[in-house]
């Protein structure tokens, strides 16, 4: 489909379940597209010209989508915009992008992201999903999250900024439930506690942890993968269950340090080096 440069406007469902359109050219004219235009369709690759409207879910269920270009003056990735894009394996995100709404990569085949500098909202679930994405490092101007914003993902890394808030410590775990492949994760700072409950909800393997500069209390059971716990300075007294370090064999000098941070329970053993 070639659009004429009269056209201004695609609305909503326009092109949806079209399942043999491959390729589209949208001319710089058209100023809006409407909610889930191309939903299910075929095609390959689109190129999105600056100025334009965006509504949701336009691409949802283009499982052969692998390339797009988006509008350099977007300001946020809309609700369930490449959900379930299955080959979308990679994409540019503009430095303009401050949201990227609910869904709005989940189940998608990203394997590698690099979020903008201004982004300051991550919504629920929006790469819920993403089995192929192995690492997200989340920049310091994301404010807020949406509750499992990463969840049952493939990430074996994630990077969470010192400038997160929500509403309960109880619940940050939530951001990256299911997520069994993780190995390195970096807690934001301001956490006060690491739930028990939340942290073994799914069995994970993490070889690398940090403790927050404000801990307070640490109720996980932390698995015995890990190999490196990055404790602050700062900290001078933490609460922990009796069984914290149980399964873990840390060297001597980070045992030293749980035991002067409050620790009384037992270790599975002592690794040979640091």
């Amino acid at each position: 489909v070639k659009l004429s440069e009269s056209i201004t406007e695609l609305p909503e469902f326009a092109f949806a379940t079209c399942k043999s359109l491959e390729y589209i050219y949208i001319p710089d004219s058209l100023l809006s597209i409407g909610d889930s235009a191309f939903d299910l369709t075929n095609l390959k690759s689109v190129d999105l010209p600056d100025g334009v409207h965006l509504g949701e879910s336009v691409f949802s269920r283009c499982d052969n989508l692998q390339n797009v270009i988006l509008p350099q003056d977007i300001e946020k990735i809309p609700h369930g915009f490449f959900k379930n894009c299955t080959s979308l394996r990679n994409i540019n995100i503009p430095e303009s992008v401050t949201s990227i709404e609910a869904e709005a990569f989940y189940y998608s085949g990203l394997e590698k992201i690099d979020l903008p500098q201004r982004l300051s909202f991550i919504g629920t679930r929006a790469f819920g999903h993403c089995k192929s994405l192995g690492e997200i490092i989340v920049p310091e101007s994301v404010k807020k999250f949406g509750d499992e914003a990463f969840a049952d993902s493939g990430i074996k890394k994630l990077v969470l900024p010192n400038s997160l808030t929500r509403g309960t410590d109880e619940n940050a775990y939530l951001l990256w439930q299911g997520c069994s492949d993780l190995e390195e994760l970096w807690l934001p700072n301001q956490l006060t506690y690491i739930p028990g409950p939340g942290m073994a909800h799914t069995q994970f393997y993490y070889k690398t942890l940090n403790f927050p500069t404000n801990l307070k209390e640490c109720k996980v059971e932390i698995p015995e993968t890990l190999e490196k716990l990055i404790i602050p300075d700062s900290l001078v007294a933490v609460e922990f269950s009796d069984t914290a370090f149980s399964e873990t064999r840390l060297p001597l000098l980070t045992q030293k340090r749980l035991r002067e941070l409050g620790y009384t329970g037992s270790f599975a053993g002592t690794r040979t080096s640091e």
